[in-house]
């Protein structure tokens, strides 16, 4: 590890900037793609220029500096990077004048060359602390750390991001290779003060505020142990940790000493700002939404980004408007509290399988990839895409049924995934006990199973690690939205639903 912190040194970006008794950092995380408003009114990229620009004009007439913060996945979840790969996203980074930006999960989804190339484009300084990209068409495009200097007090910025196994396609990460994120935040930041390179030390990272990726540590975790860490600016588990309510973002560390613990929550709905006092070092958290009253700003101040994006626009809003199917009901992922799309999703893929891979005995999606709800009503092309942006291929595995209980314990432990309706029973977490039937028997412990899923699932994604223990008999050549989109087609206007309820219960 020294001699890793030796190399950083060397490559870290250090500069200086004029007097002041406050940093202001404007942070965001998790914008996925957000261009326009969510469905709920809320987020749009101009809408949030409006307010990254108020806070600047504030802050500057106040004479304090400000830095524009990015905690990764700017991409994926909406039309815009379905159909031009981060073209948008990855400019305006750019025009909103982000001064840092650090990698997502989701920014691997196009693999790393794609991402490479727009990267190259991109003036945002880009830090990485804990992967070693060397070996990759990223190599050199990163600093482990950066310092700034304000007021006479050195501000060091560090980038740490989660362990993408089980939660990256391996091929999207080929060359990469992870360091494990609480040694390297806790003994960087170490570095950094002990050396005097840095006064304070501020976390970027992509790991979750306290939502657990098995493989790696949250941001309460490294807080936690952590000494010299003095705020922490996080992305990941879309977590909007809310300025008022203290004992959420006002985090004791290994030494006993509070620090900030914050993020603002994904796809835009919230900016938020992060006040240093250079002198003491005392932190004040603020948020702003982003909603509709920022509308007649947002309109009127940004004509030529308007233009600029028109024609993105227009494909956009014209595959929104193909409608090619029917919704009984709002259906969503939501927390396990209701199942209603991936149920859907799920029994789908059971019903397609026999006319592309012969029958299977039963279906697994994992609900992480169905990005955006399903509203009632007309369902349109775009919104399938939006569902299901990724590029994944339905898979038929062969498994036995003593690999299938662990795969389904899995399944029902994490709460990532879910199954068709032949599945139906219980899981004891405790215990981690499964008690479950297929159409109405008890698994087999020696009989073949035959799944159909997603490569994703296959792969091990998700952490559902047991299904790379079956046999893939049959892989799809196109990404299996193209056949939930025939599917719907097919149903002649019929209206899609699925029961909310949990089809394995967990006690």
């Amino acid at each position: 590890m020294k001699k890793l912190l030796l190399s950083l040194f060397v490559l870290a970006g250090v500069a200086s900037f004029a007097s002041a008794e406050h940093l202001v950092m404007i942070a965001t995380n998790d914008c996925h793609s957000a261009i326009d408003p969510n469905d709920d009114g809320t987020g749009g990229l101009l809408r949030r220029r409006v307010v990254i620009d108020s806070i600047r004009a504030a802050e500057a007439k106040a004479g304090n500096p400000t830095l524009l913060i990015d905690a990764g996945d700017q991409v994926q979840g909406s039309l815009y990077f379905t159909l031009y790969k981060g073209a948008v996203e990855y400019a305006a980074i750019d025009s909103l004048g982000y001064d840092l930006i650090i990698l997502g999960n989701h920014e691997f989804d196009n693999g790393i060359p794609s991402t490479a190339a727009f990267y190259r484009n991109v003036r945002a300084p880009k830090i990485c602390s804990n992967y070693d990209l060397d070996q990759t068409e990223m190599s050199g495009m990163f600093y482990p750390y950066i310092v700034r200097r304000f007021a006479g007090k050195r501000v060091a910025f560090i980038g740490i991001n989660l362990n993408p196994d089980g939660k990256v396609s391996k091929s999207s990460y080929k060359g990469m290779l992870y360091n494990d994120a609480k040694q390297v935040a806790c003994e960087l930041s170490s570095f950094l003060k002990k050396s005097n390179i840095a006064d304070y030390v501020v976390m970027v990272s992509h790991i979750g505020y306290n939502e657990s990726n098995p493989n790696s540590p949250t941001d309460l975790q490294i807080a936690a142990a952590s000494t010299d860490i003095d705020i922490i600016i996080g992305g990941d588990s879309h977590t909007f940790v809310d300025p008022a309510e203290p004992q959420r973002w006002q985090i004791a560390n290994a030494a006993g000493r509070k620090i900030a613990v914050t993020q603002s929550g994904s796809h835009g709905r919230h900016v938020n700002i992060i006040d240093l006092d250079l002198g003491s070092g005392a932190v004040d958290y603020r948020s702003v939404d982003v909603n509709s009253r920022l509308d007649s700003r947002a309109n009127a101040d940004y004509p030529h980004f308007k233009a600029w994006l028109e024609p993105y626009r227009h494909e956009v809003d014209s595959l929104r408007s193909t409608i090619i199917g029917k919704c009984a009901r709002f259906m969503v992922n939501r927390d396990r509290s209701d199942d209603g799309l991936s149920n859907w999703a799920a029994d789908a893929l059971f019903q397609i399988a026999p006319t592309l891979c012969g029958k299977a005995d039963l279906a697994v999606i994992n609900t992480g990839g169905l990005r955006q709800p399903l509203l009632e009503g007309d369902i349109s092309e775009g919104r399938m895409i939006e569902i299901m942006p990724f590029n994944n291929n339905l898979t038929l595995v062969e498994i036995s049924g003593a690999d299938l209980i662990e795969a389904l314990s899995q399944v029902a432990d994490g709460g990532k995934a879910v199954v068709s309706k032949q599945v139906a029973g219980s899981y004891q977490k405790s215990g981690k006990r499964l008690n479950v039937k297929i159409s109405g028997k008890k698994i087999d412990p020696k009989k073949t199973y035959r799944v159909i899923t997603v490569d994703y699932v296959a792969d091990g994604g998700d952490y559902l690690y047991a299904f790379t223990k079956g046999k893939r008999v049959w892989t799809d050549n196109v990404p299996f939205r193209h056949r939930i989109h025939d599917y719907i087609v097919g149903l002649n206007g019929k209206p899609v639903d699925a029961p909310a309820a949990q089809r394995i219960k967990v006690n």
